[in-house]
């Protein structure tokens, strides 16, 4: 393009004006005139027009099968990179271009004012359209995404007109990668992508809830971060819902040369030049979830160009999504709902839509979650279906029972054989086949419980499932106390999983009293230490779980050979005794002992090992080795989703297991995308409810990224689910971190409320008093408060030694920070080492651990208090690496870490 003075492009503006209000002979007209009347202006007039038509082919008629834009596709005549490249604007200096399209160019741009060291995207409007009208629909364009202030759209952060009249919205960058290209290349599965592209939905949703309709919603306007994020891009062609500030009717932001849209995502009524409202980007939703599910687009086929695609948009009716994907199982899944919700966003009358994005994200919530779906006509047996899905829990939590009974049939069908054929067959032997086959025979009864459930209208709840399953074995097998105590004991574990410690209690007393009975000493050290197990559930009883133990061990002294089945869970139990009353590290010893028991036998797969791996992570974390907890709770979510237990009560629990230790190794950016696929699968579980422990870490997490308002929502929910379900430490805990969170937004009073609930309630000890207390004083400026409250804290925990090193090493921080706010520079420098050292014995990653970056931010302002700036400078580089990737580039702390580093290169380069 050629270039223009701002001076020319003020000559030509009117006439610029009068040219884009007319299309086709009635601007041929004008333009002769204008030829006649003034040459010189009628030709540079009709070199913008030529450039603007050009760019606008380009843009949306090029024959090709994909018309999107992309970073590699700019158009070098017409941005002319290297006459741009190095220019100011502003406070930012341009890089590289991003993006091309008919309104304008997007660059890489970087600060270069000095305050800080950042990039953004600039987004410039082409010259030809800096007519009266063309700049104020670019205004009105900031206007627009300045009202846009969601995690998952890319934020405005500043605006400004360079020194010859170039005006530019400064962007926030996004690296990421487009959204199908993410799903593709990480072979994410359909719920997988469901989960984020209900993040779209809300993204979207949001831009409706503002009156702002995107019109150009398609992958490569919608990128997805490292930490799984998404974010939604280029509002550039958006329509407002509302008037305008004159009262005029809404009015499109591009309004120029027609209706702007891509040919593969747009909506008929785009097409046929009909009303833009919600229903268009609904429609593009639908094209989007098609494309994500199944690799193909739902009308454009094998199209070469536009106008294919367009007449395909306008006439085709699309086919069935699971009519065009070959895998079978997925043809399953996406028949039925899926295909229902999916063929609802793509009508091509608008008003048979769905109404709002928002009734499209509760469709696809109800379907993951097997409810009807409202946009399926509802039948009885529809219903009966869904309702027999949605409750899988049942079935589910008795999962350890269902898989021993059946893994039994196959057995049984062997062991019957030969305990029938072989005659010379030893009687240990055709006591396991008859053992097994009477196993196989409860799997049918028990299964035969779970289908009378539902035509009886009974509740169909896991505890009921569990005690009609108990009452099969007591009433039918009591003949043999062998085989009912075996059975009672996998029964147990189900009760486990749903937090019924009365009933689980009782069957194992029932199953020790059965195996004492018939002599069965494999079962009668399991059951022993099973309660030893359950009873140090309580940190107060732990003592009284010793003599469980000791008689499991007992009977395994008596057991030639012992079996694994039976030295594990008394390993466990062991375990879980000393590391309560210490020394930690013995704790370990024997957990891991056990580890090598299970293996050796080949036991990889049982409830037992699973409960093993289960204990084992706790162990470590309590032992201070948090990243070796992480692994063995990715083993646990592994070994269950392998012994075909990945949607159970217990998976829920180990990937809340794993998302905590992310937590606690200071990447909160991936334990908040981890966290995410926890709470899908919650609900999955259970549509009514998340789990208080997941509400609590959710609330944490949100908390330490800086959405102070989502943590305290979350916690407050929290409080109110633990109470109902009378849990005094998960109570306690949420209050906890809900006093923190109020204590650290500044929000005092509340705060204050929330502590006397907390000090009533308290079941964490008077450490954790004191910390709340020391928070407050941090809130209320009093460093001089906060820092003594901070020592005592630390002192209760056994400082400088430590234990309990998760919560210990951010109370560390915060003394340490403390101290930095009353001068005491050497005192603050020396904690916030401590707390990097904590924080390596945990397997924090410096380069990844968000706390290590705190602790490195306040010991580089230690270091610069202290006039040893060499240090700081350093210490300030490893802060920022670290809080990028633990907490993210937008984070508080990392702005901070930046212009405390800017400033300080300043300082350094004036000596």
């Amino acid at each position: 393009m050629a270039s223009h003075s701002s001076r020319e492009l003020a000559e030509l503006s009117p006439l610029l004006d009068q040219a884009l209000t007319l299309t086709g002979d009635a601007r041929s007209a004008w333009l002769a005139t204008l030829r006649n009347e003034q040459p010189e202006a009628a030709a540079r007039l009709e070199a913008l027009l030529a450039a603007e038509a050009g760019m606008d082919a380009d843009r949306f008629l090029a024959d090709s099968p994909s018309h999107e834009l992309t970073p590699d596709a700019v158009a070098p005549d017409a941005v002319a990179p290297d006459a741009l490249v190095g220019r100011r604007l502003g406070a930012y200096t341009l890089e590289r271009p991003l993006g091309q399209g008919g309104m304008g160019s997007v660059w890489l741009a970087r600060r270069s004012d000095g305050r800080y060291d950042g990039v953004a995207a600039l987004k410039l409007p082409h010259l030809s359209r800096l007519s009266n009208d063309g700049i104020r629909r670019f205004q009105r364009e900031g206007s627009a995404l300045a009202k846009l202030t969601h995690p998952n759209i890319a934020r405005l952060t500043d605006a400004g007109v360079a020194d010859d009249g170039q005006p530019y919205l400064v962007l926030e960058y996004v690296d990421g990668t487009r959204i199908d290209r993410w799903c593709d290349e990480r072979k994410l599965d359909p719920d997988a992508r469901l989960a984020l592209f209900q993040q779209v939905l809300a993204a979207v949703a949001h831009a409706h809830a503002s009156l702002l309709v995107h019109r150009d919603l398609k992958p490569s306007n919608i990128l997805v971060t490292a930490d799984g994020a998404v974010k939604l891009l280029d509002f550039g062609i958006v329509k407002l819902l509302e008037a305008a500030p004159d009262g005029s009717d809404p009015v499109e932001i591009t309004g120029v040369g027609g209706g702007p849209l891509t040919p593969e995502y747009a909506a008929p009524e785009q097409v046929s030049g009909g009303p833009i409202t919600t229903a268009t980007d609904i429609y593009a939703l639908g094209v989007l979830l098609y494309q994500l599910l199944s690799g193909r687009h739902p009308t454009a086929g094998d199209s070469r160009s536009a106008v294919d695609m367009l007449q395909a948009v306008a006439a085709t009716m699309p086919r069935r999504m699971s009519a065009v994907v070959a895998d079978e199982k997925l043809r399953k899944l996406y028949a039925g709902d899926l295909d229902v919700i999916v063929a609802k966003t793509l009508e091509k009358d608008p008003s048979q839509r769905y109404a709002s994005v928002a009734a499209l994200s509760d469709d696809i919530a109800r379907f993951q979650r097997h409810a009807p779906v409202k946009a399926r006509p509802s039948s009885t047996w529809y219903r009966t279906q869904k309702f027999v899905r949605r409750n899988r829990l049942g079935v589910t939590v008795g999962a350890g029972v269902v898989a021993a009974l059946l893994t039994a049939t196959v057995i049984t069908a062997q062991q019957s054989i030969v305990a029938r054929t072989e005659r010379d067959e030893s009687r240990k032997q055709r006591d396991l086949a008859l053992l097994e086959e009477r196993r196989a025979t409860a799997a049918n009864g028990f299964l035969q419980t779970l289908v009378q459930a539902v035509p009886t209208g009974e509740p169909f709840t896991p505890a009921t499932l569990m005690t009609r399953a108990r009452t099969l074995l007591e009433g039918d097998y009591a003949a043999d106390p062998r085989f009912a105590s075996r059975m009672l004991l996998d029964l147990a574990s189900s009760f486990e999983a749903i937090d019924d410690a009365a009933s689980e209690r009782a069957l194992l007393e029932r199953a020790r009293e059965l195996a004492v009975r018939s002599g069965d000493l494999e079962s009668e050290s399991r059951a022993q230490c099973s309660l030893a197990l359950l009873v140090s559930r309580d940190p107060d009883s732990t003592a009284v779980s010793r003599p469980f133990v000791d008689a499991g061990d007992a009977a395994i002294a008596k057991m030639r050979p012992a079996t694994a089945a039976a030295q594990v869970p008394c390993l466990m139990a062991r375990a879980r005794i000393v590391g309560e009353l210490g020394p930690a590290d013995s704790a370990l010893t024997y957990g891991e002992r056990a580890l090598a028991v299970a293996e050796a036998s080949g036991d990889t797969s049982s409830a037992t090992f699973t409960s093993l791996l289960s204990e084992l992570t706790d162990t470590y974390h309590n032992n201070n080795r948090v990243r070796d907890a992480y692994n063995v709770a990715l083993r646990w979510a592994n070994t269950l989703e392998r012994t075909g237990r990945g949607s159970s009560i217990l998976m829920l629990r180990a990937r809340q297991r794993a998302a905590t230790d992310l937590r606690d190794l200071g990447e909160m950016q991936s334990a908040d995308s981890a966290l995410r696929d926890v709470i899908a699968l919650a609900r999955r579980i259970d549509s009514t409810a998340v789990p208080p422990y997941v509400s609590v870490l959710a609330g944490e997490i949100a908390k330490a990224l800086d959405r102070p308002d989502s943590a305290v929502a979350v916690l407050e929910r929290a409080v109110l689910d633990a109470r109902r379900s009378k849990d005094n430490f998960r109570t306690s805990w949420a209050l906890s971190q809900l006093v923190i969170t109020l204590a650290d937004a500044g929000r005092v009073a509340p705060a204050t409320i929330r502590r006397e609930e907390f000090a009533k309630a308290n079941s964490l000890g008077a450490g954790t008093l004191t910390m709340l207390d020391a928070r407050i004083a941090d809130a209320r400026g009093q460093p001089d408060r906060s820092l003594p409250a901070y020592m005592a804290a630390l002192a209760e925990r056994g400082f400088p030694n430590g234990r309990g090193a998760p919560p210990y090493h951010r109370v560390v921080y915060r003394a340490a920070r403390a101290a930095l706010a009353t001068g005491n520079a050497r005192a603050a420098d020396s904690l916030a080492a401590h707390a990097v050292r904590l924080e390596g014995i945990m397997g924090h990653k410096p380069t990844q651990s968000g706390d290590m970056g705190l602790s490195m931010l306040v010991r580089a302002r230690a270091q610069l208090l202290l006039g040893d700036s060499t240090s700081a400078r350093s210490t300030l580089a490893s802060a920022q690496t670290a809080l990028r990737y633990g907490l993210g580039v937008g984070h508080a702390a990392t702005r901070d870490a930046q212009t405390l580093a800017g400033a300080l290169e300043a300082a350094l380069a004036a000596r």
